[in-house]
């Protein structure tokens, strides 16, 4: 079961800074809709960028997948980048390539990398949301 999801951890001091959503550590069907509507939060706040820190998120299944495409793709229209923070190797990271959610998302290795736009990978501008980070 999936751990309780705290709203409070939706933080950005000004819009022009990076928001940064810390993910539960379990995202599950229990939890999904808070996921997607703090990630909605930040958007809505006006953040370029929101960032969807899972490094520490252990378990995410298909809703929690569905959660973050459906907060990308909010965010793409409101004109906001939105990056998902997931290590290399990590069962998180594992889950959104085996879906083919890793072709959607911008994924990061970090928070900090995901600060500064440095992907893990190359991604198409379009993908992401924010033509300037892509290489």
């Amino acid at each position: 079961m999936a751990t309780a999801f705290d709203p409070e951890s939706v933080t950005s001091p000004a819009a022009r800074l990076p928001a940064v959503i810390a993910l539960p550590g379990e995202i599950d069907i229990t939890n999904a809709r808070d996921v997607h509507d703090a990630l909605a939060r930040a958007v809505d706040g006006g953040a370029t960028v929101v960032i969807a820190n899972a490094i520490r998120t252990t378990y995410c299944d298909c809703a929690g997948v569905r959660a973050l495409i459906g907060a990308h793709r909010r965010a793409a229209a409101a004109g906001t980048a939105l990056r998902v923070a997931a290590v290399t190797g990590h069962p998180v990271r594992r889950i959104l390539e085996l879906t083919g959610a890793d072709q959607i998302l911008a994924i990061y290795p970090t928070v900090a990398a995901a600060g500064a736009g440095q992907l893990a990978r190359k991604l198409n501008a379009s993908a992401e949301g924010d033509p300037g980070s892509a290489m």
